[in-house]
This record gives structure tokens, C-alpha cells and sequence, in this order.
């Protein structure tokens, strides 16, 4: 049975750029305890890394000590979708999945969009968009964010626009290997097909990078 985020527009979408644009079938899926794809993309093997519920590989995602256990260049695909807005520190997890990939192995990265269209519309009304930055604010602060032992945690910390991630990920090596765009969610019941919209304004962003052969 799906659960809420698994009826989501852009999860479902994010199944089909995975499964219908890879013929990689090995995959490590960092942060897809609370929704995973395995249930949707064919594999032979799975792995889901997490720090929180009953990930297959428990793993602290955040900070300087973060460690895959894997060997080098072992990983044929990463699977990491909204997980780095959540990271006060996330560029050593990203060194570790580079580390981790196979050469020319696949990494396929979302995260929202800071300055998509309808949030750039929300800060012009004075508004602050609910996927912005919002420390431990939480739901009732209209933040994001899970609620552990009394206090809000993981809630975004970091806001991304497209440069930003690109440049994020390939500084640490990554080439980018293509970006891909989402319909476009105006919240009056209709959508804006990609197709009509530059991916810098879409709500999330959503792109695939690759390790270097060499």
C-alpha cells in the first residue's frame, strides 16, 4: 500500500526518470526509509541507508564523520532525493557516495527548489515558503521537519537554486549528466507542463550526475 508521499506527483515522477533512464541494476538508496522506490524501479539488489526508522544500513548522514560501508568504486547507483536540504554538513556524504560509485556510476540527486516559481510569487507576498530554510521551527512555525523525543529535527537547513546544486556536487567531482523538469504545481488545481517551464523554476530539482571514468 502507498503511503502519503508515495502519492505524490513528484515521487511518482522521479520512479519513471530512474527506471526508464538506467540499466543499472544494483542501487543504493540513501534517506528512503519514510518512501522508498524499490517497490518501483526493477532491481537485483537494494539498499536502503537512513538514520532514523529501519533502514536496511543504519547511517548518520550529517557531518564530518559520515561513512558508506562500502568499498571503492563498488556501487553501480545512488539514490538520493530530498536528503541534502536536510544536511548542516552534507558535502562529506557526498565525497563518500563519490568514493563509493563505480566510475561513470549513476547518482541521481532532488532537492526543492528555493527559488521556484511559486515560492519567488510567496516571498513577493511576504510569505515565507514552506520548503525554506527553517532551522528547528517546525510545522507549527510553518517549517518542515520530524518530531523526535519533543523536539523538531531535520528540518531544511540549506536552500538550493540550480546553480547552487550544480555547483555543490561537482566540486566534489561529479559531472552532471543531465537535469530533468517536473511539471510545475501553481496550487490553483492546475499544473504548468514542464515543457513550458525553464527547470530553474520548477519546485524541485531534479538531476542526474555521474562519477568520471577517469
Amino acid at each position: 500500500m502507498e503511503n502519503q508521499i508515495e502519492q505524490l506527483y513528484r515521487f511518482k515522477a522521479s520512479c519513471k526518470v530512474v527506471s526508464g533512464n538506467t540499466t543499472a541494476r544494483n542501487f543504493i538508496e540513501i534517506g528512503g526509509v519514510d518512501a522508498t522506490f524499490k517497490k518501483y524501479v526493477p532491481h537485483d539488489s537494494w539498499l536502503i541507508l537512513d538514520k532514523y526508522g529501519d533502514p536496511d544500513v543504519m547511517v548518520d548522514l550529517d557531518g564530518r564523520t559520515s561513512r558508506l560501508p562500502f568499498e571503492d568504486n563498488s556501487i553501480e547507483y545512488v539514490i538520493c532525493t530530498e536528503v541534502l536540504e536536510h544536511l548542516r554538513m552534507g558535502t562529506p556524504l557526498l565525497k563518500e557516495i563519490y568514493r563509493c560509485l563505480q566510475p561513470n556510476g549513476e547518482f541521481f540527486v532532488t532537492v526543492p527548489n528555493a527559488v521556484s516559481l511559486r515560492n519567488r510569487l510567496k516571498w513577493l507576498l511576504g510569505k515565507v515558503p514552506l520548503m525554506a530554510a527553517s532551522g528547528d521551527c517546525g510545522k507549527p512555525l510553518g517549517g518542515t521537519g520530524i518530531l523526535i523525543d519533543g523536539h523538531w529535527e531535520a528540518a531544511h537547513v540549506i536552500d538550493f537554486n540550480k546553480a547552487r546544486l550544480s555547483k555543490y556536487l561537482s566540486r566534489v567531482g561529479f559531472n552532471v549528466d543531465r537535469w530533468y523538469s517536473l511539471d510545475v504545481n501553481t496550487g490553483l488545481g492546475f499544473r504548468i507542463p514542464s515543457s513550458l517551464m525553464p527547470i530553474s523554476l520548477n519546485d524541485f530539482l531534479v538531476v542526474k550526475v555521474r562519477k568520471p571514468q577517469n
